[in-house]
């Protein structure tokens, strides 16, 4: 089901039911709890930084620090590390045991955001360097996904630098700490964990403590375990007001969002009609759409075997999962373009993931155009429109871009003659 199309098992209502079971939505108790829970003021969502990744880091990063102005020391970071490796399961490998948390003496705690491994553009969101008065050196490294997804590789990447940069530790705790479940790499020792121990450390924590803390630092742990609480969990009381409010009025809620304003179809119907004419000095042919996405083809890639009108090879901007990003696919096993998946994994291209042979389909090219959108938008969306379309054409018509297109041309030109 696509994210327009309503719901097969809604029943067909007449105009007049449509109408009570939408006054029954409004007037409902239940409803009001759950505005008055979202309308609380909070400083992460009013300033709209809930979904910012960096702000997530830091903010763990100040709290894990036991000489952070929260005032709570390292209690904290006990807290977190105790429930975070109980829910993991046993000790193994550096991993270490409750018991050695609870135990440790720790006389120094370095805390990095943004921590960049040599010679690497990526940088590990939250890292923490620690020695005890026994002259034992501990490491917790933190990689976090809020609204993005693990890069393939990424994590075991982050684990070989770590371990070649900091080789005598004796106690590591990797964490992969994501909204949405998403397991970590099997090849690494990253563990995944949600919000849900977060919560309960800083809830505990601010039970306990709230009057022996500064006005600030509360005020400011008090907003973030309400923003962990109302948008990272699904055991939360306004998830469960919502999935209340969702069963008693689901008909009605159906028939909203089968209405709503959707930016994003609207952004991606504009752009697909547009994207010819926009790419003129390097000729393309428009390739369809889907919402969120709008398909083209340059020219010098179409072959009438090896990739008729744009299937198999062709671009993609892509307008979904928060960001708008211009993607080249390559919409065949990989198995079956081993030159251009050789090709691809150098620069100028730009890999986002890996290619496993049999795959369906695999991201031989991603640029971030550098503007975000939701379905929600509040800006102007011709203005919208006009901004993302001017990205694409600057990366489109840089010197990267054009070199990867001409290395793809190239390639379908190469196996043609063969």
């Amino acid at each position: 089901m696509t994210d327009n199309e309503p719901n097969a098992d809604l029943p067909e209502l007449s105009e007049e039911e449509k109408l009570r079971k939408l006054e029954a939505f409004v007037l409902d108790d239940g409803l009001r709890k759950l505005e008055q829970g979202l309308g609380q003021f909070n400083l992460f969502t009013t300033l709209r930084l809930h979904e910012k990744e960096i702000i997530h880091s830091r903010i763990l990063g100040w709290l894990l620090s036991p000489d952070g102005s929260h005032g709570v020391g390292d209690l904290f970071l006990r807290r977190w590390l105790m429930r975070v490796l109980h829910r993991a399961g046993p000790a193994s490998g550096k991993r270490p045991s409750i018991i050695q948390i609870e135990a440790a003496r720790w006389k120094s705690v370095e805390v990095f955001t943004e921590w960049r491994p040599r010679g690497s553009k990526d940088r590990l969101d939250v890292l923490l360097n620690m020695s005890t008065d026994a002259g034992a050196h501990w490491q917790v490294a933190v990689e976090m996904k809020i609204s993005s997804n693990q890069s393939v590789g990424q994590l075991l990447k982050y684990q070989t630098a770590l371990e070649k940069d900091f080789p005598d530790v004796t106690h590591r705790v990797l964490l992969f700490l994501t909204r949405d479940p998403e397991p970590p790499d099997e090849d690494t020792d990253f563990i995944g964990v949600d919000f849900e121990e977060m919560e309960k450390a800083l809830g505990e924590i601010l039970a306990e403590r709230a009057e022996r803390l500064g006005a600030g630092p509360r005020g400011l742990m008090e907003n973030y375990l309400n923003l962990i609480r109302t948008w990272f969990m699904d055991k939360s009381e306004i998830a469960k007001q919502a999935r209340d409010i969702y069963s008693k009025h689901r008909d009605a809620l159906e028939l909203l969002f089968q209405h709503r304003p959707d930016a994003i179809a609207k952004i991606t119907d504009r752009l697909g009609k547009e994207i010819e004419a926009a790419l003129s000095a390097a000729p393309v042919k428009a390739n369809g759409t889907n919402r969120g996405h709008v398909y083209f083809v340059p020219v010098n890639w179409l072959h009438d075997v090896l990739n008729p009108r744009g299937k198999f090879i062709y671009c993609d901007i892509k307008l979904r999962s928060g960001k708008a990003r211009l993607r080249v696919i390559l919409d065949a096993p990989s198995a079956d373009w081993p030159d251009l998946l050789s090709a691809a994994s150098k620069a100028p291209f730009k890999r986002q993931g890996s290619a496993k042979s049999g795959g369906k389909w695999t991201t031989l090219h991603s640029e971030d155009l550098g503007i975000k959108i939701d379905n929600d938008d509040e800006r102007n969306l011709d203005e919208l429109a006009d901004q993302i379309k001017a990205a694409v054409v600057a990366k489109w018509n840089g010197a990267e871009c054009k070199k990867v297109v001409a290395t793809i041309g190239n390639q379908i030109s190469q196996r043609a003659a063969n």
